[in-house]
């Protein structure tokens, strides 16, 4: 985690520390002179490369609570900007905060409105860091910080004054229902004989305060939180309710501090503002009192870190990339030596088997050729099957035709024989090679009616063209010409003889990619 520089900047002077490593690192405060301002330079070059978080604790400040009509998005901002820029014209370290909504007829939003109404006690010390580039992530005024308070002890008070002696001197913060409300700070006196009644006296005036102004009631109990860092207010609880009744008074004393909150005691004890810069470090405050030109200079430079990061693993992914092709490297060169090696290996021992072999009457290239070419040939071999399946089924579906004789071919024919179509085998040759067949066949139960004869040759043919495996299927003889320049001849004495309806058909096959 990067190193970030805490600054509380009081009317006096400023408290710093390094938060590293989840603690505080490196207290200094500095005065407002040239001297401390020189000596904070320092101080921030050292770690330049960081980014700072400020605290400020003035009675240059100013709370407004305002009711404003329920909005969202752009219209919230742009009215809530319109409404800061109305209450704090003089000055640009104003924000605002939302407490809570109401649900009635119209819904309304309350808001805090908080600002730093001195800019001058800011100047000098951001002069120097904007003079380094250094980014600042936020400005907060220190009663906001004091909120984490609240939360991290889980104090369900409904009225909560927390007191502080910080560098400034006595702060008071009143949050009710854990809302901040108002704050002051009273200039700590000299004589610290008289300190304790002091404060006494100046927590009772602000409980008249409170009542004055409708957030308590004079029955109201309020609860005294006393954030003794130093234990000199060990008896600021007997002032607290000696002569108010409805005051409690908790305190929490250097050891309880610590244990609570992890601080180192002796810092606590060395640096009233030490509490406030831990808080800072471990909580997201709200209420960013920081310009927008501010806020440009952080996100251009959390802009650069992500770029940096962006490349850093860019980087980091090409060197283990590399490293990956490095092993791989090795690996494929172990895996080719030994792939060398048995080749070697299979050499020497194709050497002592040859040297065997009987004196071959050919060279090894021509074997080699030999064996390719038989295995094409067998690759190309063809057998009747296809047109013996087409037929048998046809056959089956067919009991009133008898075979005759059937050839079979895969060569190539130029045309086959016709009588009545011509058969063109062309579109289902490869490399000028086709398969068909010629079947004939006899009408069985032919008594001389042709036209019930050529039905059945009809039927035949269409059956065997709707097989799969047969492209094209033509009759080239019939068993009457039915050619009208045809004669007739014959005699009445001739013995009648069994009558038979002879015919023949073409079967040209697909090719063997063309079958599924």
């Amino acid at each position: 985690m990067a190193e970030k520089i805490l600054a509380c900047i009081s009317t006096n002077n400023v408290t710093v520390a390094r938060w590293r490593r989840t603690r505080l690192r490196d207290l200094r405060r500095f005065s407002d002179d040239d001297t401390g301002r020189s000596e904070f330079a320092e101080y921030l070059r050292a770690a330049s490369k960081s980014t700072v978080k400020i605290i400020v604790d003035s009675i240059d400040e100013d709370y407004r609570s305002e009711t404003l009509p329920h909005t969202k998005g752009a219209d919230r901002a742009q009215l809530v900007s319109r409404k800061l820029r109305q209450l704090f014209r003089s000055t640009p370290y104003a924000a605002a905060g939302l407490q809570e909504q109401t649900k009635a007829n119209r819904r309304e939003d309350h808001y805090l409105f908080a600002a730093l109404t001195r800019p001058e006690l800011l100047s000098p010390w951001l002069g120097l860091i904007n003079e380094l580039q250094i980014p600042i992530t936020g400005i907060y005024l220190l009663p906001v910080v004091s909120l984490a308070l609240v939360e991290r002890l889980e104090n369900k008070r409904p009225n909560l004054l927390i007191v502080s002696k910080n560098e400034s001197g006595l702060r008071q913060t009143f949050c009710k229902g854990g809302k901040l409300r108002v704050s002051r700070l009273t200039t700590s006196r000299d004589d610290s004989d008289q300190n304790t009644a002091f404060y006494a006296e100046e927590i009772n005036s602000t409980r008249m305060y409170l009542d004055a102004l409708t957030l308590t009631h004079i029955d109201d109990t309020v609860t005294v939180l006393v954030l003794d860092h130093d234990g000199s207010l060990a008896d600021l609880g007997d002032g607290i309710t000696k002569h108010r009744p409805n005051m409690e008074c908790l305190r929490l004393g250097p050891a309880e501090l610590q244990g609570e909150f992890g601080t180192d005691e002796a810092d606590i004890k060395r640096y009233p503002d030490a509490l406030h810069l831990y808080l800072l470090a471990t909580t997201r405050p709200i209420m960013n009192l920081a310009p927008p030109a501010l806020k440009t200079r952080l996100q251009i430079h959390q802009f650069s870190k992500a770029m940096y990061a962006a490349a850093a693993g860019v980087a980091g992914l090409g060197v283990l990339w590399t490293a990956v092709n490095a092993v791989l490297i090795v690996q494929a060169g172990a895996k080719i030596e030994r792939l060398t090696q048995r080749g070697r290996t299979f050499e020497v021992q194709y050497q002592s088997v040859t040297e065997r072999f009987p004196e071959a009457p050919v060279g090894s290239e021509v074997l080699r050729d030999s064996v390719e070419a038989a295995k094409r040939i067998n690759t190309l071999r063809q057998t009747p099957s296809a047109f013996m399946m087409a037929l048998g089924r046809v056959m089956n579906d067919s009991p009133n035709i008898g075979l005759n004789r059937i050839e079979w071919a895969h060569d190539a024919p130029e045309l086959v024989e016709t009588g009545l179509e011509t058969v063109n085998l062309a579109p289902y040759l490869v490399n000028g090679i086709g398969q068909f067949g010629i079947v004939g066949a006899e009408v069985l139960s032919y008594k001389g009616d042709h036209q019930a004869a050529l039905r059945d040759i009809r039927a035949f043919t269409h059956r065997l063209a709707g097989d799969e495996r047969v492209a094209q299927v033509a009759v080239i003889r019939l068993p009457l010409d039915l050619d009208p320049n045809a004669g007739l001849n014959g005699s009445t004495a001739t013995e009648q003889t069994r009558q038979a309806a002879p015919f023949e058909v073409a079967v040209v096959l697909k090719l063997d990619r063309e079958v599924q």
